[in-house]
């Protein structure tokens, strides 16, 4: 059920209720930042209690706070490990390390699947001026930069060889399929070398369609079942996932992959930028997708959204924290399924 007490929300990171004095009040993060965004109450669920000694437990699903049920500590009847979320104080993307590593994520890989599609073009013209993938002068980035920066940096130190395997999908280079943004599809010398091989990547591709998450998905999935460990499957993409057709099956493939992720000790975050819709993108976040997705996997955050309500000066870091608030969580999760390798 939905929480019915109505509540502003602002994106970089609800708070809920109103701080009265601090450690004393259960501030809450709300899920749905780009729907509660818009303004108005918020009415979406809300996924953990931040004081420590009165966490929320999380449910099978993973996605809807509850209060923890009789039966003993550690999650109750349930067996789900309690946990708090992360704060949205922290003024550097060092600190939100140190704060993931203090909710209890001892270690988790990155990789990043790029959408190269046409629709870049047209989608950063109100909020980015250009083209989306538009590569500027001065050291200014382009928001798949920045989202690439920020996601990479927050999570290096738990990478153990700092080797990030990255992808583009949607170009006319490889029929749309998935290709290696590193022409010898090697993976990227950390988050330097990613930001270096996408912009060469930039000059050789020519972007084009379809919007397909899970050719990308699918790969994540394969280096966890040959490797192991804990990974984070970043998507950057300006729009939905193109719709099924005749000649499409883009939708139903990529809900298939968002369920095999859901059986591995992947975390799926999904980053919207441009001027797009991203309504439909919900449908992945939360929902049930099939009789076997036993955990929900993905988070969806809004980057024009969050950004254009963060904390001046802070923009990066409230950017970090909602996309990367429900790590802790997901992680606790998957040790408890006994998902990790070394459990």
């Amino acid at each position: 059920a939905r929480q019915s007490t109505a509540h502003r929300c602002r994106p970089a990171g609800c708070r809920y209720p109103p701080p009265q004095r601090a450690g004393t009040h259960a501030e809450r993060v709300c899920r749905s930042h780009a729907r509660a965004g818009r303004g108005g109450p918020c009415e979406w669920p809300l996924v953990a209690a931040r004081v420590p000694g009165s966490p929320v437990a999380r449910t099978p699903m993973g996605n809807k706070a509850t209060t923890p049920r009789a039966g003993g500590a550690g999650g109750g009847a349930t067996g789900v490990p309690q946990f708090s979320a992360i704060p949205d104080h922290y003024e550097s993307l060092e600190q939100v390390t140190e704060a993931l590593r203090a909710a209890g994520v001892e270690g988790c890989s990155v990789a990043i699947g790029i959408d190269f599609t046409v629709s870049n073009v047209a989608n950063g013209k109100a909020s980015y001026g250009q083209s989306l993938h538009a590569v500027g002068g001065g050291g200014a980035k382009n928001p798949y930069q920045q989202v690439i920066s920020v996601c990479s940096t927050v999570l290096r130190d738990f990478d153990d060889d700092g080797l990030i395997p990255t992808f583009g999908f949607g170009a006319k280079t490889n029929g749309g399929a998935l290709f290696d943004i590193r022409p010898d599809g090697a993976p990227c010398a950390g988050v330097d070398g990613v930001l270096r091989d996408y912009e060469a990547a930039l000059q050789r591709v020519e972007l084009a369609a379809p919007t397909n998450f899970a050719p990308f998905l699918n790969r994540v999935a394969d280096l966890v079942e040959r490797g192991g460990g804990m990974h984070l499957a970043l998507v950057i993409t300006d729009g939905e996932v193109t719709p099924d057709s005749d000649y499409s099956s883009c939708t139903t493939d990529t809900k298939r992959a968002i369920v095999r992720c859901s059986k591995l000790p992947i975390a799926i975050v999904i980053v919207g930028v441009g001027d797009a819709d991203f309504s439909k993108m919900e449908e992945f976040d939360d929902a049930k997708l099939a009789a076997d997705h036993t955990r929900d996997c993905v988070q969806f955050v809004n980057f024009n959204t969050v950004m254009r309500h963060a904390r001046r000066g802070y923009e990066e870091v409230d950017f970090s924290l909602a996309a990367l608030q429900e790590l802790p969580a997901t992680y606790a999760h998957i040790r408890a399924a006994g998902l990790l390798d070394d459990d």
